[in-house]
Formats: C-alpha cells, structure tokens, sequence
C-alpha cells in the first residue's frame, strides 16, 4: 500500500448580516499548527471498539503488547481569522500536509489500508468572547489537489461580540465494512500460514520418496496418490486472489504451493507410468541380480514381478530355468505347463520343456535304479502326463512307458516285501493290509504285474499263520479266538481262491467242530460261537474247485456274483472287528456290482451299509466341527457336504442323531459366515468414510456398493444398508464430477484429446451449476489438466475450448504455457488466440495504444514477437 499524502482545499462562508465594517483588515488569530491523531489501545473503551479491534490484532501479529501498539495521522495547518470592515470576519484554512506514520504489518502483509480511518476530520471550534458560547466545526480531508480552505465569512450584528479559534484538533470515523474487511483478510492470513505448515510437511513427504527404490515403488505409489490428495485439498488457490499472492507472498508459501503443485503431478505421473510396468521393473531386477551370482534376490524380483501380472512370460521362464538348473524337475514342469498354455511359438521356452521332460525321464530311471520307486514312479508319470499334455512341443521318449511299468512292478514287490517282513516280526494285521494292496495293485496295473505267484504265496502263508493261531487257542480253550483266527482264514482263501489252503482251513474247521463236542461243559458257549461265525460269514457249502478252464468259461453273471458275495464276505469280517473304514468299501464294491448286474435286492446289505457308514460319517463330521472350532473353515465345509452326500446316499436322512450333528456344524459355519459378512461390510464402510475425508469420492463409491451389496446377499443379517445408501445419495455430483474428471485424463493419456475436453467441460459445468463450489472439493483447472498430459494435442484443443467459452485470457494463458514447452500449435489458432486477447487488452485499457497493450502483455520476451503480427491486426 502506498503512502498518499493528502492536500486538501475548501471554502466555506459563515455570514452574519448587519455588521458594519471599519476602516482595515485586522488579523484576529494567525498560528501555525501541527495537529497529531494517534491511536493506542484505549482500556476503558470496549473491546469491539474498532480502533481497540484493530490494535489488538496487529498486535498479537506483532509478539509485543498492544498497550505499546500504535500509530498516528499528523497534519501541518495554518490557520487565520481575519477582522474586515464593518465588523465581517474572514477564516483562512491552509492544510499543508496529512502524514500517516505506523507499523501496519500483520505477519508480513500489509494493512495500511484496512486500519486508517474511514473518514478523517479537521476539527475546531469558533468561540464568542462575551457569552463563551463555542460553535464546533468539521471540515473532511478529502482527496483534492488545492491546498487552502476558506471557511466562512460572518458578521456580528452587535459590533460589539469578538471571535477567536480554539479546540484545534483532527477527528476520525471507521466503517463496519471496513471491519469486516479486515476480519476477512485476517482470516485468509491465518489460514495462508496454516496451509503453508501443511506444504512443508507434503514437501518433506515427496523428499522422502525415491522413485528408485525398487523395493518401496509399490507402497510409495500408494503414498503419493495420497500427497497428491492433501495438496489438492489445500485451499491456498481460493485466498490467492485476496492477498494477491503473486505480489506479496511474505512467506513464500505460495510460491512454494505452486512448485509442490507442479512436482506432485510430475512424480505422481511419473510413479502411474512405473507402477504401470512394474511386472518389468521387477524382472530387470531379478536379471541383475541374477548376472550378480545372487539367485536367491533374483528369484524374490521374478516372483514379485508375477504378483503385478501372473502371466508374465519373462519371470515365469526365468523361475523355470533357475528350477531345472537346480534339478526341481517337477516345480520346473509346473511352470512350463502354464508357459507353454501362454505361448507355443517360442524356441528357448520349447527347448527349455523338451530338456525338462527329458530331466524327469532320466531322474525317474535313476531312482528306479535306487529302488526308490515311489519316487521314481511319480516323476515318471508326471513325466508323461508333462509331454502328453504338450505333444505339439514334446516328443515323448520311447523309455518313458517300460520305466514306468519297471517302477510300478518295484512298488508291488515293495508291498510284498513289507508285507514278508511283517509275518516274520508277528505282525499279521500289517501282513494283512499290505498283501490286500499289493494285490489290488496289482489288478489297477495288470499290465506291467502279470506274475502274481508271490502274493499268492504269502496269502498261503498268512492263513497258515491264522490257522496256527486258531488251533493253538483251541488247545488253550479259547474257543472264541479259535473261531475269529479260523475266519480270518476262511474269508482269505475263499477271497483269493487259494486251493493250497482250502484243505487245510477244512481240516482245521473240522477238528475245531469235533473239539467243540467233545468238552459237554463248554457246549453251550462254542456252539454259540459256531453259529456266530456262521451268522457272520456268508460262506458257501464248499465245493471241490473246478479245472481252471472250466472256471475260465463262466459267464459274466456267475463271476459277477461271485464277487458280490466275495466283497460282503469280507465286509463283514471287518464290520465284525468294527473297522468300518474297510468294511464300507466292500459293502459298497458290492452295491456296486448288484446295480449293474440287476441282483434281487439284498435288505441286509443296505442295513449293513448304513451300519458300516454311519460311524464314519459321525466320525467325519465330529472332524468337521474340530476343523472349524480350528478356524479351518474351508475343510469344515468340504466335510459337511461330503457327510449330506453320503446320508442321503444311506437314506439316513431321518436319523435324529446324525441330523442333530450336521445341524451343530452347519449353525457353526454360518455364524462364522456370518461374522466374517459383517467384517467385511464394516471394513468397507470404513475404507468409505476414510475415502471421504481424503475427498476420495469414486473410492467411496465403490466402497459403498460392496457394502450394499453385502446386504443384499444377506438379508438374514442386521445390517445398516441406509447408511451407504444415504452416503450414496448426499455425494451424487461429487461422485459424478469426479468420475467427469477422471475421465478427462484417462482420454487425454490415451490421445484422446477433444474427449478429454469434452468431459472436462461437463465436469466444469457441473461444479458451477450445483452446489459442488460450496463444497470442501476444489475446481479442477484446465490448466492443471493440461499440465498432466503435457501433450500438443490436448493443448490445441484446450486453447480452443477457452476461445469457444469466450475467455481470451485463459486461451493466452494454455497458448503461452505451450510455446514455452516448445509444444506445436496450429498456426490458425495461434492467429485467433493473440487476435482475441488484443480485443480483450482493448476493450480493458482503451487508453492505451497496440504498442503499449504489446509490452504490457507480452515484455520484452523475443519468444513471442512472430505472433506480433496477429496482435497488432486487430487494432
């Protein structure tokens, strides 16, 4: 604000009529005067005074107390009264000066303007010598450029009355508009210092980041979307204006603001375009660290690059190289599967698979060669499955089929192996176990086992052992054992239509029999025995077994119902024993087979599933609810749907027990569900009130609909469905404005130019017709979206949407942006550009001429002197 010294002249006649006048002037009063006005906090005045308001603000801006706080308006004045003839009187006023002296500053901007008076006054009094009597006057000072005032010209009627000057003193008047005034640029200063803390705070948050710190790129991008949020919340645009910022920035926040503005968007760009490509990023990091010998950081880069895109070819090939290298066949085939499903037309990716398959071929060997069999059958049928599935790139190796059958024929005569130790260690129920799965090894992989002497042989063996036993409990009168070990041998040799045995378990049951009738004491009990080994082995009368060609001509039928009775056999032997696991099996097998067959349906046979298959599926489902209590949910929930399947299955739907059961595990499921619904709709509340308050409104969208979504699909659940409903509905512009720009810079990134401008232009319209520009967001400026693109295509178009909304000053603006980017403007729009802002300068400054308008406008900048032309053609 500059000082305006104010020099000040008026005339003002005061006339008394009737007074005669004498012979000559004679000076009355003639004294120079300086007059001081000074203003300090005055305690005994109101606080709200305007002078008190004033002080005691500066004051607090100026860290010392307001008693000492204040300023004066001082003026130089001659004053004379001058006596005429016939008792008239003539007052002369001469003002020389009016001075403003003071401190004005509030926190470095400067307030000259808002505290001096509104008005200010010249104030005395015109006093009668014989009555006392004072008549006070005042003059305004008000801007003119005379220095004299003539006051009044009076007469005393009396000639009589004598007149002097007293009371010479200046006077003031403040405004409340000027108050509020000043409120207001207080305000604006306060907040200016509060957004400028804020600004140092962003500044030392965007020199934190380091766009080369591969291991961060992720998480940094996340921190500068949010950076670039606090700084487009900032509100330093909205005072800019009032304290005219770009003259007066005492702090340099401005300045500062319009820097971190420029350089959020740059590294904001910057880290969407990295991030965007960050599946390479990561890759290029893995090579490195793989051309540094260091495989284990190398193999952490690939895997991140696959958490960006998971099918990235480059990583996913190097993982599979580094796997074969290593000699992890099996993890290597892992990924090549999917790389080959990507792409066949590949050379080091197809070579890389054939050397794999043929890895697998020769460690299958190898281990088969260790008699490691189980290992080796493994590698060598995913060997197969590997080039079966890839015949297009792979050619299978003729080795392939006869190590698999050298592995499958070492695994059948491990079982055997085990199964010979077992018997000699005593161990017949292990004997047991492993001879059945050799034997139905052997009947899965018939064609690489055609030899099954030795099984044979040791099913000889183990019955032998059973009969031992049986007749050595005989001899002890354990009759009860006798039976069960004469059983196990009977279900045995009829099982595998073993006649080596058959003569011996005849002979034992006889014995046994004869046994039993001869010891009357014990009669009773072993005939009860007798009938329940009857009652549990459905045994046919024995038979003397036929040729075997004769046995090689049944029909199908026969055979079939020869092992549907073979597996019930078997099946209540271990229903018997209660091991339902392997009684249920051959109840089922033989279910199985009446099905097909179309068998008279066996009633004892369901009652046998259900009582074999009942425990086991309470049994499951006990494991089920442990699963759960466990938090593995997803295992409690393969097992009830395994334990509904197979109820029904044993048409045990009715059984109040197992029902009870299934309906403890399923309540707890649900509740678990349930919780986990609630959790999930409170977390994405959250994330929507959080997007809020960070003006984030598309997230909050999203968020919100989850939410609804979640309610909808639950309805059995109390949840607050309104309130993302209301949140919804409260930030429908916001939300649509948002996306409007959002889709502005979307097209403007993929060179869609006149579309972004499109979307913008609705966005912009949007924000001013509704009640968008009393909310907390902040317009987006074209400016700023051109600045974003940075791209002559959007730079045309933007200068001519400025020229279409009739805004010469903004076009000029985006155009001289442009040309100092040395971006490419059409030269017809150039042309129209400089013509319609000389229009403008024209129109606002008619009294200057082109060449003053020129330099006003553009300086002494050569940039812009070819386009001189077009600006002096309009004038």
């Amino acid at each position: 604000m500059k000082l305006n010294i104010i020099i000040l002249i008026s005339t003002i006649l005061f006339v008394l009529p009737g007074l005669k006048g004498n012979a000559q002037d004679m000076i009355v009063y003639d004294e120079h005067k300086i007059l001081e006005l000074k203003f300090s906090f005055q305690p005994y005045e109101s606080e709200n005074s305007l002078p008190n308001y004033f002080i005691t603000n500066m004051a607090e801006a100026q860290s010392r107390m307001r008693s000492y706080y204040h300023y004066k308006i001082s003026t130089k004045a001659k004053l004379k009264l001058i006596k005429k003839p016939n008792n008239n009187y003539q007052l002369l006023i001469n003002v020389d000066s009016l001075i403003c002296d003071g401190d004005f500053f509030y926190k470095g901007f400067y307030f000259k303007k808002l505290i001096i008076p509104n008005s200010i006054y010249f104030s005395y009094g015109i006093i009668e010598a014989n009555s006392q009597s004072v008549i006070t006057k005042n003059i305004p000072l008000t801007y003119t450029q005379a220095n004299y005032i003539l006051d009044s010209t009076f007469n005393d009627s009396t000639a009589k009355a004598s007149f002097n000057i007293v009371k010479e003193k200046l006077t003031f008047s403040f405004s409340q508009e000027q108050k509020d005034s000043f409120e207001s640029a207080l305000g604006n200063i306060n907040k200016y210092y509060e957004e400028g803390e804020k600004l140092k705070e962003i500044n030392i948050e965007l020199n934190a980041l380091d766009i080369n710190d591969i291991d961060r790129i992720m998480l940094q991008n996340i921190d500068i979307k949010y950076i670039r949020k606090k700084v487009h919340k900032l509100q330093m645009p909205n005072f800019a204006s009032a304290l005219s910022l770009s003259e007066t920035d005492p702090a340099g926040y401005y300045l500062l603001y319009t820097k971190i503005t420029k350089r959020t968007e740059a590294i904001y760009k910057l880290y969407r375009n990295t991030t965007s490509k960050m599946d390479s990023v990561y890759y290029h990091s893995g090579v490195q660290f793989l051309a540094d010998s260091n495989e284990l950081r190398a193999v952490q880069y690939f895997h991140k690059s696959l958490s960006v895109d998971s099918n990235f070819i480059p990583s996913i090939y190097q993982l599979a190289l580094i796997d074969f290298q290593n000699n992890r066949f099996l993890l290597a085939e892992e990924k090549l599967n999917k790389l080959l499903l990507l792409s066949q037309n590949t050379n080091h990716i197809n070579q890389l698979a054939n050397a794999t398959y043929v890895g697998m071929l020769l460690r299958g060997i190898e281990w088969n060669n260790e008699e490691n069999y189980s290992e080796g059958l493994n590698i060598l049928v995913e060997a197969k499955n590997f080039c079966d599935n890839n015949n297009a790139v792979i050619i299978c190796d003729s080795k392939q089929d006869s190590s698999i059958k050298v592995a499958q024929y070492g695994m059948y005569m491990s079982y055997l192996s085990i199964a010979g130790a077992s018997i000699q260690r005593g161990r017949l129920d292990m004997t047991e176990d492993y001879l059945n799965t050799a034997y139905y090894y052997q009947k899965n992989n018939s064609e690489a086992i055609t030899n099954t002497n030795k099984v044979d042989a040791l099913y000889n063996l183990l019955i032998t052992e059973y009969l031992r036993l049986s007749i050595e409990s005989n001899t002890a009168y354990q009759n009860r054992k006798a039976n069960a070990y004469w059983e196990k041998a009977d279900s045995l040799s009829k099982a595998h239509q073993l006649d080596d045995s058959k003569s011996f378990v005849a002979e034992v049951e006889i014995k046994l029999n004869k046994t039993i009738t001869s010891t009357p004491s014990t009669n009773t009990s072993n005939q009860s025995m007798s009938n329940f080994r009857q009652a549990n082995t459905t045994a046919k009368p024995k038979s003397t077994p036929k040729p075997k060609q004769i046995q090689e001509s049944k029909k199908p039928n026969e055979i079939a119902l020869q092992n549907y009775e073979r597996h019930i056999d078997k099946g209540e032997i271990y229903l018997n024993y209660r091991r339902y696991h392997l009684a249920y099996p051959e109840f089922s097998a033989a279910k199985s087979i009446a099905e097909q067959f179309n068998f008279k349906e066996n009633t004892e046979l369901d009652i046998m599933l259900q009582q074999s298959g009942r425990p086991l599926i309470m049994q499951n489902i006990e494991d089920g609810s442990l699963h759960a209590w466990a938090g593995r949910y997803s295992t409690a929930k393969l097992i009830l749907k395994s334990a509904n399947r197979e109820i029904i299955k044993l048409n045990l739907q009715k059984d109040s027990i197992l029902q009870l059961a299934v309906s403890k595990l399923e309540k707890l499921l649900q509740k678990q569900d349930d919780d986990i619904k609630v959790k999930e709709f409170d977390i994405a509340m959250q994330k929507a009130k959080s997007s809020i308050n960070l003006l984030d409104f598309i997230s909050a969208e999203t968020y919100c609909k989850s939410a609804i979504i979640i309610c909808q699909q639950n309805p059995h659940i109390d949840l607050n469905k309104d309130y993302p409903e209301k949140l919804l509905l409260k930030y429908t512009d916001v939300i649509s404005y948002q996306k409007l720009i959002q889709q502005a810079e979307e097209h403007c990134s993929s060179g869609e130019y006149q579309a972004s401008i499109n979307s913008f232009a609705k966005a912009d319209s949007l924000y001013y017709s509704t009640t968008l520009k009393s909310s907390s967001i902040i317009a987006k400026s074209l400016n700023s979206l051109m600045a974003n693109c940075e791209s002559s295509g959007i730079s045309n178009a933007g200068i001519n949407y400025a020229l279409q909304q009739n805004k010469p000053e903004l076009a000029f603006d985006l155009w001289k942006s442009a040309i100092s980017n040395n971006e490419i403007i059409n030269e017809e729009l150039s042309k129209k550009c400089m013509q319609e802002l000389a229009i403008y300068d024209n129109d606002n400054y008619p009294d200057l001429n082109k060449k003053s308008l020129y330099l006003k406008r553009f300086g002494k900048n050569k940039t812009f002197s070819k386009y001189k032309k077009y600006y002096y053609s309009e004038f």
